[in-house]
């Protein structure tokens, strides 16, 4: 199920990470080609490299509280 805070932080993402998406910036986006590869680009950091506080678990290795996860690694891919 979607629901509408969602949907807001998957904006808030892009528009952070994407500048042409950003609002009053200089940087313009001139082909619909290249906000799209970026926006791919976006999406595969966010999956793949930046851990999320929600997906982490307990743990005591080398004396760490909690052990970082990104989604990727909570599904079981990487």
């Amino acid at each position: 199920m979607l629901n509408t805070a969602s949907i807001e932080r998957l904006n808030a993402t892009f528009r952070a990470r994407l500048a042409p998406l950003a609002r009053r910036t200089r940087a313009l986006a001139r082909h619909s080609a290249t906000l799209e590869t970026g926006m791919y680009l976006v999406g595969a950091v966010t999956n793949f490299c930046t851990d999320h506080e929600r997906l982490r678990l307990p743990g005591s290795v080398g004396g760490h509280k909690w052990l970082p996860r990104a989604p990727a690694m909570a599904a079981g891919i990487t």
